[in-house]
């Protein structure tokens, strides 16, 4: 009996995921239906991690054994501009936020001159700690390596510049996380993503920002509204 207790710990220990820490998560601060607001365009998104820096542990295997430590090799994330761009921009018009600028038009979005307020975030922080179940390899080359569980974290410096003053007007820095305790069939860019649209949402609840994009009239309405 006691053998066999010991054979269940040792797989159910084996079966978890080292956990990444857990950001908190706030509701973004909606605009009201129709308010006066200024158009936003997000600019860009930049890593600044020192080169060689260890920012995660794959693991690989039925078990979840230890696999490669990921450092940081320099470049992007395991993420498109684009994907980032369609993931900040969906989470912006879901809270009625006016954004400007197509990821995808081939000749540039022509509206984007429309924009008065830009944003650009920097990733200064990511803990990756994730198991591919269904790969035998240690360095994740060897079988399925679109399935996976376990998380992703994220930490990003934002700053919104003013088209109007000509300068960065507001800074604020977030913290966002992602974590499936069961494998999907997903990919660790969706890890990623998610990561990213959680701190996007926290960005959103920030109400300096909320201020810097609602117009003076709409802003007036709001509080009256209260």
């Amino acid at each position: 009996m006691k053998l066999l207790i010991a054979l269940v710990t040792i797989v159910i220990s084996g079966c978890a995921v080292n956990p990444v820490q857990v950001a908190e998560s706030n509701t973004p601060l909606a605009l009201p239906t129709g308010a006066d607001a200024n158009p936003i365009e997000f600019r860009k998104i930049m890593t600044k991690i020192p080169l060689g820096q260890q920012i995660g542990q794959f693991q690989h295997g039925w078990w979840c054994a230890p696999g490669a430590t990921i450092t940081w090799r320099g470049g992007r994330l395991n993420i498109t501009d684009e994907e980032l761009t369609e993931t900040f921009r969906k989470e912006l018009e879901a809270n009625n936020y006016p954004v400007v600028g197509d990821p995808y038009a081939l000749f540039g979005d022509p509206y984007v001159w429309k924009a008065e307020i830009l944003v650009a975030g920097l990733v200064n922080k990511v803990d990756i700690k994730v198991c591919f179940p269904y790969s035998g390899s240690p360095n994740i080359d060897i079988g399925n390596t679109t399935t996976l569980k376990g998380g992703v974290y994220m930490r990003v410096a934002w700053q919104i510049y003013s088209r109007t003053a000509g300068k960065v007007v507001h800074e604020v820095t977030t913290e966002g996380s992602y974590s499936a305790q069961e494998a999907v069939p997903v990919g660790l860019p969706v890890f990623l993503r998610n990561a990213f649209a959680a701190n996007v949402k926290n960005f959103l609840a920030d109400s300096g920002f909320r201020d810097l994009v609602l117009k003076p009239s709409s802003a007036k309405r709001d509080l009256r509204s209260l």
